[in-house]
């Protein structure tokens, strides 16, 4: 039995009905100037505030390609008010922009690294929907009950390796895109950016080095479970302890595929019988990690049993055996 405080009652109360404030699973969004939150819904021009985000990207220089990773925090400010279909394709769309961002990190080979947008130059993206179910309203949650889009942001970067003493920025855009179901982006949204582009330094002379596939995060650990959704065997389901008994890079919290055909179907649910308590214990049907294989388990498994346009387990690291 578990005892707590009035005091951690309350408190706990307290910032539970805070956070009730915002949509479900987006507590990074916050207005920049640290007031209290605002609405999405009725703001018609909004600004969302990351505040752990997270940029992963590599760079070529003459020794050699290195991988960077950044922490930081980012903002994006929606123009909601000028939704419209300047394109004619009868997908409404509204601008959205990168309007700051700030990273910083250390890489073995480059020392401590900072990235902010570029002081010189910056383009509009956008979200456009992917159907027009209701004119003038961008259809996508929490503005209508369902719906996706694409999100797009062209990013111009000053990228500061201090230790060095090199700068590097470049002159045509990385472009950015993600399929998102919510706005603001929400915790499993990742923007990818797989082109190379030249850096140049502070007076625009080419310096030999490029910027090439990257990843933006704007919520680094999206299950809130400690670990960073790029180095997470099970980014959509907090695990902390990160088990993954069968070693294939899918976290058993995410992974009832235990005849490693990936796809999860009566095969797998003859396994999990063969191994239900008290049967012989097997590590891998422990979805839960609790010691035994029971009924949370069974659950599990059947919660992802044939499971639609994702018959398989995960998703797990990049690379895990079923990608």
């Amino acid at each position: 039995m578990y005892w707590i405080t009035l005091a951690q009652l309350g408190a706990s109360l307290l910032v539970a009905g805070w956070l009730g404030a915002l949509p479900a699973d987006y507590a990074g969004f916050f207005p920049a100037t640290g007031e209290e939150p605002v609405d999405p819904v009725t703001t018609t021009v909004r600004t969302d505030v990351f505040h752990d985000a997270l940029f992963i990207f590599d760079i070529a220089t003459p020794y050699g390609v290195e991988t960077v990773r950044l922490h930081g925090f980012m903002t994006v400010e929606v123009n909601l008010a000028a939704i419209g279909d300047p394109d004619s394709d009868t997908r409404e769309q509204v601008p959205a922009e990168i309007t700051s961002m700030d990273f910083w990190g250390d890489n073995s080979a480059l020392g401590t690294i900072f990235v902010r947008l570029s002081p010189f130059v910056s383009l509009p993206g956008e979200i456009e929907e992917h159907e027009n179910a209701t004119p003038l309203t961008l259809d996508i949650p929490p503005y209508t009950s369902s719906g996706s889009a694409d999100s797009v942001y062209d990013v111009f970067f000053r990228i500061e390796f201090s230790t060095i003493s090199q700068i590097g920025q470049n002159v045509v855009p990385k472009r950015f895109t993600a399929q998102i179901s919510h706005s603001p982006a929400g915790p499993y949204d990742v923007f990818d950016s797989p082109e190379w582009v030249d850096l140049f330094d502070e007076y625009f002379w080419p310096i030999g080095w490029s910027i090439g596939p990257a990843r933006l995060a704007p919520i680094a650990d999206g299950d809130v479970d400690g670990v960073p959704f790029d180095r997470d065997n099970c980014p959509e389901v907090a695990n902390t302890r990160q088990r993954d008994t069968n070693g294939d890079d899918i976290g058993n919290a995410c992974d009832a595929d235990l005849t490693g055909d990936c796809i999860v179907n009566f095969a797998d649910l003859a396994a999990l019988a063969s191994a239900f308590t008290p049967r012989p214990y097997d590590p891998d049907a422990d979805f839960d990690g609790d010691g035994s294989v029971n009924f949370g388990d069974l659950a599990f498994l059947k919660s992802t049993f044939f499971n639609g346009a994702n018959p398989g387990p995960g998703p797990g690291l990049p690379g895990n055996a079923c990608d």
